[in-house]
């Protein structure tokens, strides 16, 4: 295998080292098509930054960790697929775990992204408990959740709105004539499945 080093991709984009480096650092300095061209060339040529001797640097690996419950759900393969992309795009990598909504596995799969020493990390919880997102707290890491939350656990999270969503949907079938509307759920300790059941809107009119 070839060792492609900084200066090929620099002398391939027709930009300086220097100028490659703080690409792919994601600096603010570069303007957004040098590093378009920097990003696009590196990954055509296969360079692959020594993140050892980065971290040792700066103390950041530019890495980041994802954990998902279940990667063979096609809603969690299109959400890290998205997640790979933007960190892409900042000069991030991503290091996947599937606790296959396992709690005990969602305890070791945080304990090997700070082993890892990611810069942070995104998380779709089990939810069978908060002991393992509590330590995560505790460590320091930067943390978001995905999908899902806790209502009694103050965390960053990104979710959608699944009692609008529950709502509309329901709204719809109404209004095609249906009167008895059935609901495949999931398990109801999971935030998610528990705001499609929530009636909060039925009193609109």
């Amino acid at each position: 295998m070839v060792n492609v080093t900084m200066r090929d991709v620099a002398r391939a984009a027709g930009v300086s080292v220097n100028t490659v480096s703080r690409a792919l650092a994601g600096k603010p300095d570069v303007s957004p098509e040098t590093r378009a061209r920097v990003l696009k060339v590196a990954e055509e040529l296969g360079y692959r930054p020594n993140k050892l001797a980065r971290g040792l640097r700066s103390n950041k690996t530019r890495t980041i960790g994802v954990i998902v419950t279940d990667i063979a759900n096609p809603y969690f393969g299109a959400l890290v697929k998205g997640v790979r992309e933007a960190a892409y795009r900042h000069g991030y990598s991503i290091i996947l775990q599937d606790t296959d909504e396992d709690y005990a596995r969602e305890g070791e799969a945080i304990e090997v992204m700070l082993a890892e020493r990611v810069d942070g990390l995104l998380i779709t919880p089990v939810q069978t408990g908060t002991e393992t997102i509590e330590k995560l707290k505790e460590s320091g890491l930067p943390f978001v959740l995905l999908g899902r939350h806790f209502d009694d656990l103050e965390t960053d999270y990104v979710v959608t709105d699944d009692v609008q969503g529950g709502y509309l949907a329901t709204e719809h079938l109404i209004k095609l004539g249906h009167t008895r509307i059935a609901m495949i759920n999931g398990p109801l300790h999971i935030s998610s499945a528990k705001e499609r059941l929530e009636p909060r809107y039925c009193a609109r009119g």
